[in-house]
C-alpha cells in the first residue's frame, strides 16, 4: 500500500494548476477556418495529414467534474517537475467535462507523443493531494496504462508514435482515495 502511495509523489507533479486551459494544437476546432484564399476548407480536408486520436477514458463520472488532459511531444517536457515548473511547453492541454469520458485530438506532427490526465472532480484546475506525500486524492492516468511504481511512469512506458491516419487510445484513470 505504501508502494502506491509513493508512487504519487511525482505523478502531475502534484497540485499543478493547469492555469490556461491552452489548447496549443489548435486542430481541434478547425472546421469554420479559412485558408489563406478566403474559401472555408472541410475539417476532414485540413486534417488529412494529421493524426486523428480518439482517447476513452475508463473514469468514475459519478465523481463529477472535469478530465484534465496533457499531451507532450518532448521527454524534457514531460520529466519537468509540473509542481514547480510552470514554464512546460504542452503539444496540448485541456480540460472538459468528466461526463463526456472521451475525446477527439488532431496531432500537427508524426512524432512521439506521451498522454497524462487527472480527475479533477471539484473543477479547481490542479491536481488535489493530502499529507506531507501530497497523495493525489483525485483519479489520474497514462497512455499505455503503466503499472503504478514509485514516481512518475518514464517516457518510455506512456510514450507512442502519432504514425497512423487514426489511433484509438483507453486510457484506466487510477484512484487511491474514495
Amino acid at each position: 500500500m505504501y508502494i502506491k502511495l509513493l508512487v504519487l509523489l511525482l505523478i502531475f507533479g502534484c497540485g499543478r494548476e493547469y492555469e490556461n486551459n491552452q489548447d496549443l494544437s489548435e486542430q481541434e476546432n478547425l472546421s469554420n477556418q479559412e485558408d489563406i484564399s478566403g474559401n472555408l476548407q472541410s475539417q476532414k480536408n485540413i486534417n488529412a495529414s494529421l493524426s486523428q486520436l480518439d482517447i476513452a477514458f475508463k473514469a468514475d463520472v459519478s465523481r463529477g467534474g472535469n478530465l484534465c488532459i496533457a499531451i507532450f511531444d518532448n521527454i524534457n517536457e514531460y520529466n519537468k517537475d509540473q509542481n514547480t515548473d510552470h514554464s512546460i511547453k504542452y503539444a496540448y492541454l485541456k480540460c472538459m467535462s468528466a461526463a463526456n469520458r472521451s475525446i477527439q485530438i488532431f496531432l500537427p506532427e508524426k512524432k512521439t507523443y506521451a498522454i497524462t490526465v487527472f480527475h479533477d472532480q471539484n473543477k479547481n484546475n490542479k491536481l488535489d493531494t493530502v499529507g506531507p506525500l501530497k497523495i493525489p486524492k483525485e483519479g489520474f492516468g497514462f497512455s499505455n496504462n503503466p503499472s503504478l511504481s514509485p514516481g512518475k511512469p518514464s517516457w518510455k512506458q506512456v510514450k507512442f508514435i502519432a504514425n497512423k491516419k487514426q489511433m484509438n487510445f483507453t486510457i484506466q484513470m487510477n484512484y487511491l482515495m474514495n
